[in-house]
């Protein structure tokens, strides 16, 4: 049987490498999140260009060159967009992945404490079993002793 010590330092490495992936997952949100709130930002301004444009159309004429400025403005707005969506999505992906990772290390981790919780209880269960045992061996002699006077 596996000593104590030898469990005790598998879930040390294990909770080493929970801290990484730990890390790891940490940083991975900050990007996503980084990512995500251009993305958001990039389509709010294009969200507020074209309601800024509609007002202006209802209130006034609008003369062909803002309406090719605008225009432009947009187009170069939605390729930022297009161009942030997949950023986002491979950055949603790495969190997730390193999200899978950092849960399967908990429970690398858990599995390792339940043992050395198991092996614990076992052992403390062996010594009560032996104090028992001694305790009646004494007992039997204390009765014997007593018996022979």
């Amino acid at each position: 049987m596996a000593s104590l010590d030898a469990f005790h330092k598998l879930k040390e490495l294990h909770d080493r490498d929970r801290k990484q992936h730990q890390k790891n997952h940490q940083e991975a949100v900050e990007v996503f999140e980084d990512q995500a709130e251009k993305l958001y930002k990039a389509l709010k301004e294009k969200e507020q260009a074209e309601k800024t444009f509609e007002q202006q159309l209802h209130q006034n004429h609008v003369l062909a060159s803002a309406f090719l400025q605008h225009q432009s403005y947009i187009e170069r707005l939605e390729e930022r967009i297009e161009g942030l969506q997949p950023v986002v999505s491979k950055a949603r992906t790495k969190m997730n992945q390193t999200q899978a990772l950092l849960s399967d290390s908990y429970i690398e981790v858990k599995k390792f404490e339940s043992i050395i919780e198991r092996k614990q209880e076992s052992k403390k269960q062996r010594i009560k079993a032996e104090e028992y045992k001694q305790m009646d061996e004494q007992s039997m002699q204390q009765f014997l002793n007593y018996r022979d006077r």
